[in-house]
């Protein structure tokens, strides 16, 4: 509750009395005494918004630079009779609506104008670059929309908006951004599990709605050089507009962040492949017991050498929705979960917020009035149940209570499923949900996912808990440890009418989500809906899924490398190395995970934003920045080979470590054990060690049994990969570990330990073996040079090779 309540503090506080924390105020450029000025000026952080007062108008500047300007319909209402429970859409505003453009400014004092309707437009700077823009309507009785219109340039694309699964970058369509029944698509649904207001340029600049109400963002689609964002305001309550400036868009991400809350970090072992199959659609029909499926997964990926963190159980595990009680297919629930852990693995299972009337807990929930309701009645079951009413504390307290039958049983986490049907929209009307706390019908979707999700993680260790789920929206992402994109078609195909997409959709929705604010992503390798993934598909959504923060390993059709629907060994080969891939980079992507809950920035980057300056940069939709040292192409289309374009700078393949120079488009052949990936030149990678006497890290949870390696029984030690560059370069790992490179014809490189990893070993691209290694200015025989890279030991003092 205390997250829902900051981000209500920060929805209302445009109608308050804070000045913000910009350095700069207002001034007036006036045209005489008792005039109005014609220019009303606020500077905060290198950045200046100019509100013109008559033809009202808005210009956002950097410097000497326009970034946006809108004059006459910048700020417009629109007005349509219509009876009470009719949904206005914001996504398609009825044909009779009528617009009214709002101005001129009659009077300004401060940081308050007023314009000549009556209302109000307050303009406080509440970061350095943001300028929050809060209208009040002269009278309780709002307009059905309020459209914020801003100009753009002609080649500008814009990220943010939440999940996204047709393109990361867009321009010419609209983005709704309410979750609703959608006839056309291929699951019945728009597929917006996760919208947020929010818009990004690469050019640096932004647009934040705040608010839970329906919108929707016109991305130069009426018209190509605006910017249109079309919101139902709160009756009684501030529209509240932030425009934002910075000269790294990135910065923008923090900025929405600051303003809402921090991403919710999930647990370090978190970042380990997960695994799970499909038991409604596989186990449970082919009268196989769960718990032998579930161990048979678990030994076999032992025995692979497969690294893996996490299992999750799948539905149905319980006796009904939701009992939290294992059914026979689990027998000794808790002597199976005590094994899985002794093996290493961090145990997570399915849930729902419906409780099935065949549950005994079913009498209670019902007596107690802790269920939602539609007008004077439950509303209707969906698939498993009664929806419980987590706004009322009662039925919020019940309901951990029962997830505590698994917590204490020693569950970890969970992955999160359904909680959208509360949507604003049913047919053209808005539903009469009701809530114990009286939730606005048209942002009770909103509120109610968030509610759901902090039950679940509230029922959790604190900072040991995990979820992965299914929705989110504006500000939810500090209850929130992770997205899985729900169902995507196990293919190659993408996201349009009619068809869900398969890998390109999901590699959309990670990023697009990336830019909204959640740093967190894993889909289902391979995809959930029609049928079998192929052995490429799945190879090729392994690789991508290995170089982002979550890698987990399942689908509707139950699939597994290890499997003989596959050709063997080959699959489970590749798979591992993949595995290892993502497991090895932990140390380097639980430091940019950590940055990201401290400030909002992402992990996954896309090209567009990473290299704003850089036009064809920002339509690469298949390209992405791993933290600042990896560039990623995935395979997102069937084939041995793509096209891949490299921005300007020195770039040093994974694999065969060919230097390129780039801005460059080229044709890569990419046969299935590769992916398209780049170094960084100065590239500097913090990664597991990998020569243990019982191999490689098995897992990142505590493990008991003696052949399995724990990251938890290795923790002081690390290896770090470099990648010389024409510079210095530096890293700091999120121990506090620093790593600084001086290079030239000889490398320098000094390590400094932090608080956990002080056996530390170097791995230095090289070309060709070495004429001296000296540690501490002394030669050293101690190093071997295999695979390209000097590979020596360093216990914080200074390597140099020559």
């Amino acid at each position: 509750m205390k997250r829902i309540a900051s981000v209500m503090a920060v929805l209302i506080s445009g109608c308050g009395d804070d000045d913000g924390a910009g350095e700069g105020g207002s001034e007036s450029e006036s045209e005489g005494e008792g005039e109005v000025p014609a220019t009303v000026t606020f500077e905060s952080g290198g950045h200046t918004l100019d509100v013109a007062t008559d033809p009202f108008g808005l210009t956002l500047r950097r410097g000497d630079e326009v970034l946006t300007s809108a004059s006459g319909d910048a700020l417009l209402v629109g007005q349509i009779p219509v009876s009470p429970g009719v949904y206005v859409d914001p996504e398609a505003p009825p044909s009779g609506i009528a617009w009214t453009a709002l101005g001129p400014v009659v009077a300004a004092s401060g940081d308050t104008l007023e314009l000549a309707d009556g209302s109000t437009l307050r303009v406080t700077m509440p970061r350095d670059g943001v300028f929050r823009l809060a209208w009040t309507a002269a009278h309780d009785d709002a307009p059905e929309l309020v459209r914020v219109s801003l100009g753009v340039t002609a080649t500008e694309r814009f990220f943010g908006f939440g999940e996204a699964w047709d393109t990361v970058s867009s321009r010419g369509v609209v983005r709704a951004l309410q979750f609703r029944i959608d006839g056309a698509s291929e699951s019945g649904l728009n597929e917006l599990h996760v919208p947020i207001p929010l818009a990004i340029s690469p050019r640096g600049w932004g647009v934040l709605v705040e608010t839970l109400r329906p919108g929707a963002f016109d991305v130069a689609a009426e018209r190509d050089d605006r910017l249109a964002a079309t919101f139902q305001p709160s009756p009684g309550e501030a529209f509240v507009v932030d425009l934002m400036g910075a000269a790294d868009p990135l910065a923008l991400i923090e900025d929405y962040a600051a303003l809402t809350t921090m991403p919710a970090l999930p647990p370090h072992w978190a970042f380990g492949p997960l695994q799970w199959r499909d038991e409604w659609g596989g186990v449970a029909a082919k009268g196989q017991d769960g718990r032998d499926v579930t161990l048979a997964d678990a030994y076999v990926m032992r025995e692979l050498d497969i690294p893996t963190s996490v299992i999750w159980i799948d539905n149905p595990w319980q006796t009904t929705y939701n009992s939290f009680v294992f059914d026979e297919n689990f027998p000794d629930a808790a002597a199976m979960i005590d094994e899985l852990r002794g093996l290493g693995y961090r145990v997570m299972l399915w849930s729902t917020p419906y409780l099935d009337s065949g549950t005994s807990d079913y009498d209670e929930a019902r007596d107690n009035d802790y269920f939602m309701r539609l007008g004077e009645g439950l509303a209707p079951p969906f698939f498993f149940g009664n929806a419980i009413d987590f706004t009322n504390p009662d039925a919020f307290a019940f309901w951990q209570v029962m997830i505590d039958r698994v917590v204490s049983m020693g569950i970890s986490g969970f992955k999160l499923d359904y909680a959208e049907e509360f949507v604003a929209d049913l047919a053209g009307r808005v539903p009469d949900w009701r809530t114990f706390s009286g939730e606005d019908p048209t942002t009770l979707w909103k509120t109610y996912v968030r509610l759901f999700h902090e039950a679940y993680l509230g029922a959790l260790p604190d900072g040991d808990g995990f979820l992965l789920t299914r929705s989110g929206g504006f500000g939810e992402q500090g209850g929130n440890t992770a997205i899985w994109p729900c169902d995507q078609d196990t293919t190659f195909e993408h996201h349009g009418p009619g068809n869900n997409g398969g890998l390109p959709a999901a590699i959309s929705a990670g990023l697009s989500l990336s830019a909204s604010g959640y740093p967190f992503f894993g889909s289902d390798i391979g995809g959930y809906r029609e049928g079998l993934p192929t052995q490429e598909l799945l190879l090729r959504w392994a690789a991508y899924a290995a170089l982002g923060t979550i890698m987990q390993m399942g689908g509707g059709d139950n699939q597994a490398p290890w499997d003989d629907d596959y050709p063997q060994p080959e699959t489970a080969d590749v798979y591992r190395f993949y595995a290892r891939l993502h497991t090895d980079l932990f140390p380097y992507l639980y430091t940019y995970a950590r940055r990201a809950a401290e400030t909002g920035r992402p992990v996954t980057v896309p090209l567009g934003l990473a290299f704003p300056a850089d036009e064809a940069a920002w339509s690469e939709d298949y390209e992405y920045m791993l933290g600042d040292a990896l560039l990623v192409a995935p395979m997102f289309e069937g084939g041995a080979s793509r096209e891949v374009y490299l921005p300007a700078g020195t770039w040093v393949d994974y694999f065969t470590h060919e230097v390129r120079e780039g801005p460059e488009r080229f044709d890569m052949d990419v046969p299935l054990e590769r992916i398209p990936l780049f170094y960084r030149a100065g590239a500097i990678l913090p990664m597991l060690r990998d020569d243990f006497d019982g191999g490689a890290i098995d897992t990142l949870a505590e493990a008991s049994d003696p052949g399995v390696v724990s990251y938890m029984d290795h923790m002081d030690e690390l290896r770090v990969r470099i990648v010389p560059g024409d510079a210095d370069s530096s890293f700091t790992a999120f121990d506090g570990t620093a790593i600084d490179v001086t290079p030239g014809d000889t490398i320098s490189i000094a390590v400094t330990p932090g608080a956990q990893f002080a056996d530390i070993v170097l791995e230095v691209l090289w070309p060709g073996e070495p004429a001296a290694v000296l540690v501490d200015g002394v030669a050293t025989d101690d190093w071997t040079y295999v695979g390209g890279f000097v590979r020596v030991e360093s216990d914080g003092v200074t390597v140099t090779i020559a």
